[in-house]
């Protein structure tokens, strides 16, 4: 059997099983106000995704997104490779990123909400977050690369592009852009919780924050499975560039 045909029914019996169980759970709790249907929620999402101020509300959101990962790449990739040409401020950041990782990210966005407005602190905590994330992947597939290789290049006076094209890209290339994938899918579900705490206007965040007071559960639900389908799509389209990228490597 095709490796990606088993992934993909592999996938299809996951949904299935969560389906299953998710419809059990809602038979034994009995109360369609604390967990619905999987049909109820289905049906609520198809009527959900047919409104123009849900189509509006989750672009700003994925615009959000990439915004804050567009921006955490750069600097992760700049950061990365100056730690990698000096020891000393490869060091010097190992502490600034644990303060980062330590950070609670609740108490941030509030502090953030008081110096900024609802529409710019998710963005702020979802780049303090992810930058850590992609900086410690550019690092490790920067390590990739070895030493002798990089020497024997320097010995052969091999010009900057075509090291950065036929040596680093190929080795660190595949793994860099698999991390990424996962850090946007990540960006996606800490924007969206960002938003619903800072109640962000016009927002997926913020849809769901507006069903919460409404206590419109089906609405809650469905709106939280889109952001989840988003997480998986981006993963799995990540997952595609890198295979075409670099189909000389084998991925199980």
């Amino acid at each position: 059997m095709n490796k990606y045909l088993r992934k993909a029914l592999i996938y299809l019996f996951s949904f299935i099983v969560i389906v299953i169980i998710w419809g059990v759970a809602c038979e034994i709790v009995g109360n369609d106000y604390v967990l619905p249907s999987p049909w109820e929620t289905f049906a609520k999402l198809g009527d959900v995704i047919g409104q123009k101020n849900f189509r509006t509300a989750y672009g700003n959101t994925m615009l959000r997104s990439l915004i804050s990962f567009a921006i955490s790449l750069v600097a992760a990739l700049f950061v990365a490779t100056l730690s990698k040409l000096s020891r000393i401020l490869r060091e010097m950041i190992v502490p600034v990123l644990a303060v980062m990782r330590s950070l609670p990210t609740m108490a941030v966005i509030l502090m953030l909400l008081v110096w900024l407005n609802p529409g710019t602190a998710p963005i702020a905590v979802t780049i303090m977050v992810i930058l850590p994330m992609l900086y410690t992947s550019a690092l490790a597939a920067f390590d990739q690369v070895d030493i002798e290789l990089i020497s024997m290049c320097r010995v052969y006076k091999v010009p900057v592009l075509k090291r950065i094209l036929h040596v680093y890209l190929p080795i660190s290339g595949a793994y860099l852009v698999s991390e990424s994938g996962a850090a946007l899918a990540f960006s996606v579900k800490l924007m969206v919780s960002a938003e619903v705490l800072s109640n962000t206007y016009k927002s997926l965040g913020g849809m769901i924050s507006q069903s919460k007071v409404y206590m419109d559960m089906p609405e809650m639900l469905a709106l939280t499975m889109f952001a989840v389908a988003t997480g998986v799509a981006i993963e799995l389209l990540f997952g595609l560039i890198q295979r075409l990228l670099f189909r000389w490597r084998d991925y199980d």
